[in-house]
């Protein structure tokens, strides 16, 4: 299903890969999500679910939960397909410390000592925007994908606040 035909309501998975995903990983990684959002199912229920690839290295998985709600079994596949797409391609799609900054179809992918390091020569500023991965619903991605750095998780451990 596509995002599109999903309410704002919905509840939202963010995983953002260690690295910008090539060509090939890209067609790979939406035909393997096409599939697994159309046979998603929790205790035999079909969900309503849909996903999206951003800049080039975010996966959003959505599900329209007033439909049927997903269960901790049906969420944890989900988790173990992009564990094994990752260990397949050489990409972490679950190392929280990595801040995401996009520009136009990829992104800029920076450790929070690169980030302080980029802060010090002024290529970053606290106003700089990073993908905003503390969201948890479609409406909330659609309307703040993106946060200024200064009001980012990492804020605090780089003295921003």
């Amino acid at each position: 299903m596509s995002l599109n035909a999903l309410p704002d309501s919905s509840r939202i998975w963010l995983f953002q890969a260690s690295r910008n995903w090539s060509e090939d990983e890209l067609e790979a990684l939406k035909g393997l999500l096409t599939l697994f959002v159309a046979d998603w199912q929790a205790h035999g229920e079909e969900l309503s679910a849909g996903f999206g690839l951003y800049y080039g290295c975010q996966v959003l998985i959505a599900v329209d939960e007033s439909q049927a709600p997903p269960t901790g079994c049906s969420i944890d596949k989900a988790f173990r397909l992009l564990q094994q797409f990752g260990a397949e391609h050489g990409l972490d799609f679950f190392n929280r410390l990595l801040l995401h900054r996009p520009l136009c179809t990829s992104s800029v992918i920076k450790s929070l000592a690169e980030a302080r390091q980029a802060l010090t020569e002024g290529d970053w500023a606290p106003s700089t925007l990073v993908l905003n991965g503390q969201i948890q619903t479609l409406g909330e991605y659609r309307t703040q994908p993106f946060l200024a750095l200064s009001q980012s998780w990492a804020a605090s451990k780089l003295d921003l606040r």
